[in-house]
């Protein structure tokens, strides 16, 4: 009679099962290993966005500035005081694949001219 399967486990465990079970396992840290080596190609190819870019009423949120950000990080802006949040518009950029930062309109509006509207309106009945 032929000797019986060597188990793979501390328990006894089929054979196919253990085949399946390590088919498995060398897809996944091939796959891994492959992931991993197109995030470092990739990073090496196309580098990063630089510095955030200025805008006159808004400054980055992120206590930790830095001059150069990877693909795929996102910097939120805060509105300096004296100026709103516009509802409705993005206070976020995204540090893009080209190595450019995503567009951002200006989303900062002064508050006197909301204070004037919110007057106006109550003023009118519109409120």
């Amino acid at each position: 009679p032929p000797p019986p399967p060597t188990p793979c486990f501390p328990v006894q465990v089929a054979t196919s099962l253990c085949h399946g079970i390590s088919s498995m396992l060398t897809s996944w840290i091939f796959s891994s290993l492959i992931y991993a080596l197109t995030e470092i190609s990739y990073l090496l190819i196309i580098g990063d966005c630089g510095a955030p870019p200025t805008l006159k009423n808004a400054v980055p949120l992120d206590k930790d500035y830095k001059d150069s950000y990877l693909p795929g990080h996102s910097v939120t802006y805060t509105c300096l005081s004296g100026f709103y949040n516009i509802q409705g518009k993005l206070d976020v950029i995204t540090c893009l694949r080209d190595s450019q930062w995503s567009p951002l309109e200006d989303f900062c509006e002064r508050k006197f001219y909301f204070l004037l509207y919110m007057f106006l309106a109550i003023s009118l009945g519109m409120y």
